[in-house]
């Protein structure tokens, strides 16, 4: 199975308006080099990727994701593939950092960046049908003169700081597995010296952990053995999820403490406000605040949505499946039906 990267995309979302533009600097001094590409002529079998390279560092509340990726043009399809890079940014939570945009063939390295700006930055909200406006930019060109046979090169930055988590950090990062192949692959997470979790959500053989220089640092070789075959409907905790996840959070209590406060209502309508008497009618009907009486009419309020319900499998009998609904009627009972 070969296994490509031509574009990537972060969605996050926060309030602090950085860069609408892709920035060009070198990769960080903190980014661990991948190997030199082999120079073997690919064969039937050869993987189309060269180098998936992914490294993040967490530090000072802020999540820099560096991304290096490098594959090779097998056929006329991957040609149409790559023909357009494409990568997503939040311009309100930080930057999109071009390092390195290059094709290598024959021994030459064609830098694409010495065209002076080169990506195009479009903001699509493909969500904007279902009322929705995240603000996501997407920095996208054409790879002009890419043939079968050559090597594309992407290195790539995207920072990301959350004023929302007040100096908290959390981030994952996919991690792929066999039947995928690649010349050179890994997972790297990097992080000062202090109170930072990681978990992997799948099985995973060896990480390296070591501390060199106030930092600690984790290392996943890639691909991962093959998965276990789960059922596509099986319930989420069932999948493993091939991903490593990481977090300056203690624990729940102090995501909680963090996010309780946005959900506060104290003080949102004004006294005197229509909406504030409505309030006030409706508590006066009754001692119950989700039940009052109005007009002769009993009333029964639910706020939505409910709670996430427990996950049940699809062939489990209808008695458990605890269908999400309120029923009315005016039998007393079953003998009454």
């Amino acid at each position: 199975m070969r296994f490509a990267v031509f574009s990537a995309a972060l969605v996050l979302a926060t309030p602090a308006l950085a860069g609408t533009k892709p920035l060009y600097a070198p990769a960080p001094a903190w980014v661990l080099p991948a190997p030199p590409i082999a120079a073997a002529a690919p064969g039937d079998d050869a993987s189309a990727t060269l180098i998936l390279d992914q490294q993040q560092r967490l530090q000072d509340g802020e999540v820099w994701s560096y991304v290096d990726t490098a594959s090779r043009m097998t056929s006329e399809q991957m040609l149409q593939k790559a023909g357009t890079i494409s990568i997503n940014w939040q311009p309100e939570s930080g930057d999109l950092i071009i390092h390195r945009l290059c094709i290598l063939r024959d021994g030459q390295n064609i830098d694409l960046l010495a065209t002076p700006d080169l990506f195009t930055v479009l903001r699509r909200e493909r969500g904007l049908e279902q009322l929705q406006i995240d603000g996501v930019l997407t920095a996208t060109t054409p790879v002009q003169g890419l043939r079968v046979g050559d090597v594309l090169r992407l290195s790539y930055s995207i920072t990301h700081s959350d004023p929302v988590l007040k100096g908290q950090m959390q981030t994952s990062a996919m991690l792929i597995a066999e039947p995928a192949r690649a010349g050179f692959a890994r997972a790297r997470l990097l992080w000062k010296a202090g109170d930072v979790r990681w978990k992997a959500l799948t099985e995973v053989k060896d990480p390296k952990l070591a501390t060199s220089n106030g930092y600690h640092e984790l290392l996943i070789a890639l691909p991962l053995p093959k998965r276990k075959d789960v059922p596509r409907d099986a319930p989420a905790r069932f999948q493993n999820l091939p991903a490593v996840e990481a977090s300056s959070f203690k624990d729940w209590a102090a995501v909680s403490k963090v996010m309780a406060p946005l959900y506060a209502t104290a003080g949102t309508i004004p006294p005197g406000a229509p909406l504030a008497a409505e309030v006030a009618r409706i508590k006066a009907a009754s001692d119950d605040p989700k039940i009052g009486t109005s007009s002769g009419y009993h009333e029964l309020l639910i706020a939505l949505p409910l709670p996430k319900r427990k996950d049940v499998p699809r062939d489990a009998p209808a008695r458990f499946q605890n269908l999400p609904a309120v029923e009315a009627s005016s039998f007393k009972d079953w003998a009454a039906v």
